[in-house]
């Protein structure tokens, strides 16, 4: 009796592009390597509901190695070549692409176009942000044969269904299709509402060990084993520079605190974590269900160190939960405040958040003993360049350890897209956004109040004088100030500011040697890169004095 071959389905996280390609390594965009959640709850949800072969290819990180960033081996993730090999050693029926953001299409393309010509009859499937949003472009691509339009457990499960059948696909929500030469879209109309019939994803696909290895998650961690975790999904908020409700919709729906806190249990079993990026956008929204999920992780003793880098809506705070944030492991809590102007959050951002109640919660925060980082973007479309400084004002008197300072972008299918589209904004006066061009550190748009190389001076100008310049570290923790320039100035070796700051840190705490072999290399950058030198002298940063200043201190000392 032949046995029947199982129906192959191959899940790709697709390499990213290159990111280190700006010579001012002050101004380079952080990188993180971390499990595709998305594709994990995919291959579970395949596996608990039929009987396939399904495997995970996650080029983003498995050929990862470590970085120089120096010079030019700084690539990571595997090479199209190593793909190709993959899918030719696989030989799966079906392929899955993920493609989370516009900015990396070109790579998930890429490997669409590989798959088809290692074997054209393989099907393809596109989703993510970037092909939720724009379907007809990935559909434009004809190696690509399928768009999932969002959240995409239940309608990947049915179009694999349909295929593996040969049934119609017409019916399946959520999908763009072909038919007769012509892109058909089934918009996405169902939502899963019981996130706790999902399956746990399924982490056993993934180079689990790898990702401890490299050590490079979303924001910073404290323990190299780490992962992200998904507790709930959607957004009722209308902050018109997020594109996550296209994924998740709008609707907040969440998981039990039972089943969060039984993943976590399995978790810390099977591969000993011991620190958990929660990565919803809004982990505290229902503050009852916040409150069961701290409780159980402090009355099951887990010992973990807990963060939530995406960050936590402030007007769902209270002083009783953050005291059991502390309690159950927060060290880290990342603040999405976006900005210091309460007229750009309240008329053009359109966040529900009144600045006048965040300094009382920082406070509170600060003596529980929890780091914080906060957000803040630039460049919104209505907003002024005296609102932009508003926000740097803000920031320097908020008392956060940290702050992440970005440029607005207006991403597809966000509100902030249909203005700057209606107004012709995007950079060179089109229509269309240059997507390639997508980047948290470059303008894409010139309004009547601002072209995109004010914001980009602005931005550079608020993250210099508020993390390194006037870090509240120098004068209340020490500590915490050599903690961030050192996981700065390691990162990006040629950052005079960081540098700069680690060696006034150092000279701070009277470890006049440390400070002073830092400084030495201040001077070296000032000597050698225009860069340097031009950001040292506009901050009048007078670096031979200062080293002249800690010789006479590392004399006294010896």
């Amino acid at each position: 009796m032949k046995i029947q071959k199982k129906f192959r389905v191959l899940l790709i996280n697709p390499p990213p592009e290159n990111l280190f390609k700006e010579e001012d390594v002050s101004k380079q965009s952080q990188i993180s390597i971390t499990p595709p959640l998305g594709l994990a709850y995919i291959a579970a949800y395949l596996l608990k509901n039929k009987s396939y072969d399904v495997s995970i290819l996650d080029a983003h990180t498995e050929g990862v190695y470590e970085m120089k960033i120096n010079d030019a081996k700084n690539n990571y993730g595997i090479f199209y070549d190593i793909i190709r090999e993959k899918i030719e050693e696989y030989k799966p029926d079906l392929v899955g692409v993920s493609c989370l953001i516009v900015s990396n299409r070109k790579q998930a393309h890429k490997v669409c176009e590989i798959i088809k010509s290692v074997n054209k009859s393989i099907i393809t499937v596109m989703g993510g942000g970037y092909p939720t949003t724009l379907p007809e472009k990935a559909m434009s691509d004809h190696n690509v044969n399928y768009v999932i339009l969002g959240e995409g457990e239940h309608s990947f499960f049915e179009l694999v269904e349909s295929i593996k059948s040969n049934k119609s696909v017409d019916y399946i929500d959520g999908i763009s299709y072909r038919l007769n030469d012509s892109i058909k879209i089934n918009p996405k109309t169902k939502y899963i509402e019981d996130l706790d019939s999902l399956p746990f994803p399924d982490r056993s696909l993934l180079p689990m060990e790898k990702y401890f290895e490299v050590s490079m998650p979303i924001g910073a961690n404290l323990t190299s084993r780490f992962t992200s975790f998904l507790t709930s999904r959607g957004c009722p908020a209308n902050c018109i520079f997020c594109s996550s409700y296209n994924i998740w919709g709008k609707k907040f729906r969440a998981r039990s605190a039972k089943n969060i806190l039984d993943e976590i249990d399995l978790l810390i079993r099977k591969y000993d974590i011991g620190e958990i990026q929660f990565i919803d956008d809004n982990l505290t929204f229902n503050i009852k269900r916040a409150e069961e999920i701290f409780d159980g992780i402090i009355e099951r003793k887990f010992n973990l160190i807990l963060s939530a880098p995406n960050g936590i809506a402030l007007y769902r705070l209270s002083p009783k939960l953050i005291s059991k944030m502390k309690k159950c492991g927060f060290n880290r809590v990342c603040l999405g405040i976006e900005s210091g102007d309460q007229y750009v959050l309240d008329h053009i951002i359109k966040k529900p958040l009144n600045l006048e109640k965040i300094k009382p919660l920082i406070k509170i925060m600060k003596e529980e003993g929890l780091y914080l980082f906060g957000f803040f973007m630039f460049g919104f479309p209505g907003e002024t360049k005296e609102q932009m400084y508003n926000t740097i004002k803000f920031a320097m008197d908020s008392g956060l350890d940290w702050c992440g300072n970005s440029i607005a972008n207006p991403l597809p299918g966000t509100q902030m897209y249909k203005i700057c589209e209606e107004k012709n904004y995007f950079k060179g006066g089109g229509k269309d956004l240059i997507f390639d061009e997508i980047n948290y550190s470059k303008g894409n748009i010139k309004t009547e109040d601002f072209t995109q190389e004010d914001v980009e001076e602005i931005s550079y100008d608020a993250n210099l004088r508020i993390n390194f310049l006037n870090n509240p570290n120098l004068k209340r923790n020490i500590d915490l100030a050599l903690m961030d320039f050192s996981r700065v100035a390691e990162r990006y070796h040629g950052h005079a500011i960081a540098r700069y700051s680690l060696g006034k840190a150092y000279y701070l705490k009277k470890e006049y040697a440390k400070a002073q072999a830092e400084w030495k290399k201040v001077l070296k950058l000032h000597q050698t890169s225009d860069d340097a030198k031009k950001c040292l002298d506009k901050y009048h940063i007078n670096i031979k004095s200062d080293l002249q200043k800690v010789s006479k201190k590392c004399l006294v000392k010896e």
